[in-house]
């Protein structure tokens, strides 16, 4: 298993990070990687919040930038409440809540890391993957709790992944918010581990 210390903002912005995961991706799918590791493959793409949105970029860069085949190289993606739609999808919008996670928050995070970036240019693909092509790629989870700011990205990203003729799943936990799986809270965060765990155990 790796885990990347991607570089953060505001201090910085996209694509930093993304391009810190593709790094680390490439790295592990080499030979000086695969030794380094013991030979373990590199068979999951995740993580949660940031982290989904970067599972999903660091796939589609590992395809289309560096003709890796997602589909025979990576057994699963999953992603956690992720960020899909930089220029931000109606849940965003409409949220009133202020668990975890408010609108102004979301707002204000998105913004320091793509916020030297137009509005109206974030429909980039490789900024907002909801406008990727996404073909030929591998199954996805898109976790996400019903009470928080992004939870259209996940509903939105599993249909175009499932359109564009992948396996997706999508779930959706009655009751969470967000980083739900990573906070201690109740049946919700049982319910969305077991999920996940379910997820990888069916796909590796």
């Amino acid at each position: 298993m790796a885990s990347v210390e991607y570089r953060l903002a505001p201090e910085h912005p996209y694509p930093s990070c993304l391009n810190d995961c593709v790094d680390a991706a490439l790295f592990v799918l080499s030979d000086q990687g695969q030794a380094a590791l013991g030979g373990a493959p590199l068979r999951v793409l995740g993580g949660e919040s940031a982290g989904g949105w970067l599972a999903v970029s660091t796939a589609l860069a590992l395809r289309d930038e560096h003709k890796v085949d997602g589909r025979s190289q990576l057994a699963a993606i999953c992603a956690g409440y992720g960020v899909f739609d930089l220029t931000y999808t109606p849940s965003v919008f409409a949220h009133k809540r202020s668990i975890v996670l408010s609108k102004d928050l979301t707002v204000r995070f998105i913004e320091a890391a793509f916020g030297h970036i137009p509005l109206a240019d974030r429909k980039d693909p490789k900024i907002s993957p909801l406008y990727a092509d996404l073909k030929d790629l591998p199954p996805a989870q898109f976790l996400v709790g019903n009470i928080e700011p992004l939870l259209d990205d996940s509903i939105f990203m599993a249909v175009k992944w499932s359109q564009a003729g992948n396996d997706a799943e999508l779930n959706v936990v009655e009751g969470a918010c967000h980083a739900f799986t990573l906070i201690p809270m109740g049946d919700a965060t049982d319910e969305g581990l077991q999920k996940l765990i379910d997820f990888v155990g069916k796909h590796i």
